[in-house]
């Protein structure tokens, strides 16, 4: 387990690099809101085995703000209107993160504009995405948020100054999104591993904290209207 997030933590390092190059690089099976030689940020994308639908998610301009979009093809070339996320907040929803669990659940963490990182998740086969809810918030910032399935968690990667923090966070229930059990920060975070020779590939409890149910979906909802893009960031 333990050698396991130590390459988790160098994937992170390098994924600013990844991203860049993501960004610059024109994706061949992408959303037509989607516009890589706008404003918009690097998109991410992955296919879920369990449905056959294929997401991707970006950060959209949307205005004077980012937003986070989520689009989902569900047949050769056909894509939804975007779901946003943070619509008219007045906060930016960057660096898009997505994974799969052995279920179909879909996992996504994003840097919001408070410097805190968030996750949203999607049960196997659902449309309602759950509520945001904070993995982690730090007064310098945190960024760049990675995700991998590892056991019965979901370690969650980020930036943290010039460091790397881990969080391990329950994977989703089979139940109901609105029963999604949110996420507090409670013990002191995964900073860093000694690699020893006894591995295991489950967290220890004390790796992961839960807290009250939530319910709604928390999640605005509406086409992605065109028009260009303002200059400037």
């Amino acid at each position: 387990m333990r050698r396991l997030l130590t390459v988790f933590i160098l994937a992170i390092m390098v994924s600013g690099v990844a991203s860049a190059a993501g960004k610059r690089s024109r994706v061949a099976n992408h959303p037509p809101r989607y516009l890589p030689n706008s404003f918009d940020g690097a998109i991410v994308q992955v296919e879920n085995p369990v449905d056959g639908r294929f997401w991707s998610a970006w950060s959209y301009r949307n205005g004077g703000e980012y937003d986070l979009a989520l689009s989902v093809r569900t047949a050769p070339g056909i894509w939804s209107e975007p779901t946003l996320i943070g619509l008219d907040d007045g906060l930016n929803q960057r660096q898009p993160a997505m994974a799969l669990d052995s279920r179909g659940a879909m996992y996504v963490a994003y840097a919001d504009g408070t410097g805190a990182i968030r996750l949203i998740v999607l049960q196997p086969g659902g449309n309602q995405w759950s509520i945001p809810v904070t993995v982690a918030s730090g007064e310098g910032g945190l960024s760049s948020p990675s995700l991998m399935v590892a056991g019965s968690a979901l370690i969650v990667g980020y930036r943290d100054g010039a460091g790397v923090t881990l969080r391990a966070v329950p994977l989703l229930s089979p139940n109901p999104v609105n029963e999604l059990r949110a996420i507090y920060d409670g013990p002191d975070p995964i900073t860093g591993f000694a690699d020893d020779d006894n591995d295991d590939d489950s967290p220890s409890a004390e790796d992961s904290d839960v807290f009250n149910t939530t319910s709604g979906s928390g999640v605005s909802v509406r086409p992605v209207g065109g028009g260009t893009p303002p200059d400037g960031d």
